[in-house]
């Protein structure tokens, strides 16, 4: 930024440096700050956390695109039994760059298989079914993993 001046000898001027400190929030922090008037990870706002009590913590609201502070009025993650594995079902509200979505498989609950990253589009619901067949296969769970990058 230049600054100039007239005087009564000619003109003078003079330089004006501005310096920027800072980082611009995160999408996840202007979330934040949006539905918390904070960008702090904790207490209330921070990811694990459910203030509204319905069960979902904040990442997941974030990343199903609902409110942390109203309790879910509907499924957003559902399972299925549809011929010939079970499909989970959810709603993608955010790209890649800013969460990971992982859809995993266990028959135990204990050891879980990732069987699809990042699927289907934003802004639409995603199904995606298990790599392996049911009831066949015996007991058999799905999940939805979402995680920061």
């Amino acid at each position: 930024l230049r600054l100039s001046a007239a005087n009564g000898s000619g003109e003078a001027s003079r330089t004006l440096t501005i310096t920027v400190t800072g980082v611009a929030p995160t999408v996840l922090e202007s979330w934040r700050q949006t539905y918390f008037s904070t960008t702090a990870n904790s207490g209330d706002t921070a990811d694990l956390a459910d203030p509204d009590g319905d069960g979902l913590a904040n990442l997941l609201e974030f990343a199903l695109g609902t409110s942390p502070r109203e309790p879910a009025t509907g499924p957003n993650v559902r399972i299925t039994n549809i011929s010939p594995a079970l499909t989970l079902t959810f709603f993608r509200a955010r790209p890649a760059n800013e969460l990971t979505y992982e859809v995993q498989a266990s028959s135990d609950l204990l050891n879980w298989t990732t069987i699809a990253t990042n699927p289907g589009t934003v802004g639409n619901d995603v199904s995606v079914a298990d790599t392996v067949p049911f009831p066949s296969s015996g007991r058999r769970f799905l999940r939805l993993k979402v995680t920061t990058p």
